[in-house]
């Protein structure tokens, strides 16, 4: 993970280490192992949330029409549990799949202002600010997407919350 280089204060210092610890318990965790899809992808939605302290993160498998964003999970920081989302139909945003098909992350400041997925707060949640997005992928296809989400406030992603999300996306694909 890349440090932000334009500061190096006692926050960003905290920051790192709280992401980097997030990604040890992620690896520590007997999950990722164990063959229990669910329960794994649990924990990296909960380490992932818990430490961006953002409002959600939830993963996403995408069918093989690549029309349907399929619920793999979802952690909510604020009840601090997971649950099942409703599936999303994705078959109307060609734009959306192709940009996860082509990006390593997509990173969105201003959710009801963006040319990715116009008019999200409308279909998906009405209180979503900011996101970022990024592709899972298995022997180089797409087959999902893990989401960071920011409600009620607009947040500006830091690099080393960026190199993070991938990440959670990385082991995700394990």
């Amino acid at each position: 993970m890349s440090r932000k280089k334009t500061s190096n204060s006692h926050g960003d210092t905290l920051q790192y280490e709280t992401l980097s610890g997030a990604l040890a318990r992620i690896t520590k965790d007997p999950a990722l192992t164990a063959g229990n899809l669910r329960r794994a992808l649990d924990v990296i939605a909960r380490e992932g949330c818990n430490a961006l302290q953002a409002t959600r993160v939830s993963i996403w498998g995408l069918d093989m029409e690549r029309k349907l964003l399929k619920s793999g999970t979802s952690y909510n920081l604020e009840t601090r549990s997971c649950q099942q989302l409703e599936d999303l139909d994705c078959s109307d945003k060609p734009m959306y799949i192709q940009a996860l098909s082509c990006e390593r992350l997509i990173v969105v400041q201003n959710a009801h202002d963006n040319d990715i997925l116009p008019h999200l707060p409308d279909y998906y949640h009405p209180q979503i600010c900011s996101f970022m997005d990024a592709p899972v992928r298995a022997d180089g296809q797409l087959v999902g997407v893990l989401s960071i989400e920011q409600f009620e406030h607009y947040r500006e992603w830091l690099i080393d919350e960026q190199n993070f999300t991938s990440s959670l996306a990385d082991f995700t694909s394990m």
